[in-house]
């Protein structure tokens, strides 16, 4: 407001009258209209405004619930827009949601020295240039590019903008506030990364920690040799209604204790059936065992999935459901059905992680799935005295779960166990 009232060019340009300005609404020379209301603890305020344009900014603070009712303001309009900003203070919130939802886009720089992608977060400042995490060689931020964590999304385009990319960024101001700034105030201020965890069973910390520097694998042929007739692949067949299946492919590492996760992502919907892509997976990776959700359709899907398979293939198919205790594997026609121990198996996934005993590709590649498993929370229950997971209110966790049947099938494959 004092910009518009103390410049005399900004008045005759935008047709302000003189006076007092409303700071509610603003009527322009050309017939637009500006109205400014509080969302913080209720969308009242903005109910029966009819506009084309929707700016919410700290959209973090709004009350929970507010953005249907405030999107209604663009339900007349013939080009509406909407376009949301703030600052991830905690890491289960209505931000994070929406960005884990849209394309994700994150300003990435390749490395000249070592080739790798870097990303602007606090490993990258020293004191005398910004840094290559992994080989210290310095980055020009300016030559960097925007790449989608998820390129499928419809939801919207959605970037990260820390700071340190931004053109009106010093180094000496940045090293300044490092050495003066709290760490989660650092990471919210300056880096816009969310960092109150709450009751969240892994932190992105942890999930960044496991990151290597190699690319997702998009076929057997990028996974090296030492991991034929090792390939897993874990499946998660969803509620049905959208027709999308969580799938992660993995191995064990032959040297180590590790599981190396080569490929994750949501695969069909309205366009490709989950079936049929899953089945190209199995093929393209030479998969020789398959741990998929059995609840509900998912043991249909199961029996379909052998039926396209064992022409060619041939692969074990093992269902799994979550229960209260580990049982034995059982037969179930031509597959086998086991049922695992939810809070053991999930838990002794997120103590892999943090002990970095899963290996993920590299982080640029991995923010769709860090986003699911990132969001499981946990909490005691006193009657029973052991802990629950769940995913966080309004937070995808489909990718966990196939995570998780891939780890219990390592082990079930190191015990040998079968029907």
């Amino acid at each position: 407001m004092p910009l518009i009232e103390e410049s005399a060019l900004l008045r005759q340009a935008l047709g302000v009258p003189k006076g007092r300005l409303n700071p509610k609404s603003l009527r322009f020379e050309n017939g637009s209209e500006l109205f400014a209301r509080s969302a913080f603890t209720s969308a009242d305020a903005a109910r029966g405004i009819s506009a084309d344009i929707l700016f919410v900014d700290e959209f973090q603070d709004i009350a929970a619930g507010v953005l249907p009712v405030l999107r209604e303001t663009l339900a007349h309009s013939e080009r509406p827009r909407m376009i949301l900003t703030g600052t991830s203070k905690e890491t289960v919130n209505h931000l994070e949601d929406v960005y884990a939802a849209s394309s994700a886009s994150v300003w990435q720089v390749q490395c000249t020295g070592c080739g790798g992608e870097v990303i602007p977060d606090e490993r990258c400042v020293t004191p005398d240039a910004y840094r290559c995490p992994a080989c210290h060689t310095p980055v020009d931020w300016q030559t960097g590019r925007w790449i989608a964590g998820n390129p499928q999304s419809l939801w919207g385009q959605g970037f990260w903008l820390p700071q340190v990319i931004a053109p009106f960024s010093r180094l000496q101001t940045i090293n300044d506030k490092v050495r003066e700034y709290d760490h989660d105030r650092l990471l919210n201020e300056v880096f816009g990364m969310p960092t109150a965890e709450g009751s969240l069973a892994i932190t992105r910390v942890a999930l960044e920690a496991c990151c290597s520097p190699r690319p997702m694998a998009a076929s057997g042929s990028d996974l090296p040799p030492a991991t034929r007739g090792r390939v897993m692949i874990g499946v998660d067949w969803g509620s049905g209604v959208t027709g999308e299946a969580a799938v992660v492919i993995a191995s064990e590492c032959p040297n180590s204790e590790r599981l190396q996760v080569w490929h994750w992502a949501i695969v069909g919907g309205r366009e490709k059936a989950a079936l049929e892509e899953v089945e190209r997976l199995c093929q393209r990776f030479s998969v020789s065992i398959i741990f998929a959700d059995a609840r509900g359709g998912g043991a249909h899907q199961n029996r379909s999935l052998w039926l396209r398979l064992k022409s060619e293939y041939g692969p074990r198919i093992v269902g799994l459901e979550y229960a209260d205790t580990d049982s034995r594997i059982v037969g179930d026609g031509a597959l086998q059905k086991w049922t695992i121990d939810k809070t053991k198996w999930v838990a002794g996934l997120c103590a892999r992680i943090r002990e970095k005993r899963v290996e993920f590709p590299r982080s640029t590649d991995c923010q769709q799935g860090f986003a699911h498993v990132g969001s499981e929370m946990v909490e005691f229950d006193e009657q029973v005295r052991t802990s629950r997971y769940r995913a966080a209110d309004g937070r995808p966790d489909d990718l966990l779960h196939p995570l998780v049947y891939v780890l219990a099938g390592r082990h079930l494959a190191g015990t040998g166990e079968s029907t």
